[in-house]
């Protein structure tokens, strides 16, 4: 009796335990599931790159940064950002103006032409457009930065370019966001369909609760009931013989 009450009580505890865990797992991956799309960069491309006048005493001129995000219908909001950059004694005292365009193949779209006085450090321009699979998109400009090399400022003009081929198309998107749906809706009724595999696995008896006493008494009982079968099959032996 006490052997089987040792294994409802390890069978009780391995339920408690892995349901318990499997708990703690589902909200430790909670972020991943609500922004799987984010957390994976899926439809989310991003170049960057320095372009540089270089003198004796060092170099300058800007960062460029362009950020795609997918949204919707095909469409993406592009984010292209420039920054004023120097290194070693040479200084950078802002843009001064910027010209940019964006390409789609050879396609010109949203022609953007800048001029800052005073001069900045940083600009951001934010563009929203369609964008099918195997296009190449790019972001082509000059911009003029006052750079200081030897006390002597100079206002000097950049070519830049960046590009990105579009690796996914919209119905790719269309696959992508089905998919997701169906491990949301799993995510969700995995808080019902985990602690049920795990009651068929270990077959817990909860709520059970065995006093010594009751342990005992059940032991006596077993008992006799073993001495009861033992003199039976004495008494059919010596009938036999």
């Amino acid at each position: 009796m006490e052997k089987i009450i040792k294994s409802i009580e390890k069978r009780n505890r391995l339920f408690i335990v892995t349901t318990v865990a499997s708990i703690i797992i589902l909200f430790a991956i909670a972020p991943i599931i609500f922004n799987f799309r984010g957390f994976f960069q899926i439809g989310i491309y991003e170049r960057e790159d320095d372009f540089l006048i270089n003198y004796s005493d060092g170099s300058g001129g800007i960062k460029a940064n362009m950020h795609l995000a997918y949204e919707v219908n095909g469409r993406y909001t592009i984010s292209t950002s420039f920054s004023a950059i120097a290194s070693g004694d040479v200084e950078n005292n802002g843009i001064i103006t910027l010209n940019l365009s964006y390409y789609v193949d050879t396609e010109s779209h949203f022609p953007n032409y800048y001029e800052f006085n005073p001069f900045v450090e940083n600009k951001t321009n934010i563009i929203n457009i369609p964008l099918e699979k195997d296009v190449n998109f790019s972001c082509i400009g000059v911009v003029e930065v006052q750079l200081v090399s030897e006390g002597i400022p100079h206002n000097e003009t950049i070519n830049f370019g960046l590009s990105l081929l579009i690796p996914i198309s919209r119905s790719d998107f269309i696959e992508i966001d089905l998919g997701i749906y169906v491990l949301f809706f799993l995510y969700f009724f995995s808080y019902i369909i985990i602690p049920i595999i795990l009651l068929k696995v270990f077959k817990p008896t909860l709520g059970l609760k065995i006093k010594e006493e009751d342990m005992k008494k059940d032991d006596k009982f077993l008992g006799y009931i073993q001495k009861q079968a033992n003199d039976k099959r004495k008494e059919e032996i010596i009938k036999k013989g």
